[in-house]
């Protein structure tokens, strides 16, 4: 029962991020991306499909420390990225639940 709860709670966190709109100029209606920066470690890629999944540090008023998977908003994100890098970066939360990378760099942290 609590990994059901966990779940539908990831849920609804991310529901209530991405229910951010508003109605645009046109009248149609818009999602307002929710950003946030973070940092992490690469612990995959998959450059064919501009994807990186990240063991990120908890983020506060998001969720809390875990590995996700993100899409590089450019596949030019990833030139300069290995597995094992550790990285700053910054994201979006797009359409319910997709995660987009905005920018990101190999942290400099020790």
């Amino acid at each position: 029962m609590p990994a059901v709860m966990g779940l539908v709670l990831l849920a609804s966190t991310a529901d209530a991020v991405t229910r951010t709109s508003h109605e645009g100029a046109g009248g149609g209606r818009e999602q307002a991306a929710r950003r946030y920066t973070t940092h992490g470690v690469v612990e995959a890629m998959d450059r064919e499909r501009q994807r990186l999944d990240i063991a990120h540090e908890a983020i506060p008023g998001f969720m809390g420390a875990m590995t996700m998977t993100f899409v590089a908003a450019a596949p030019q994100q990833l030139d300069v990225l290995s597995v094992g890098d550790r990285v700053h970066f910054t994201f979006s939360v797009e359409d319910r639940a997709r995660l987009v990378i905005r920018s990101i760099g190999k942290d400099p942290r020790p």
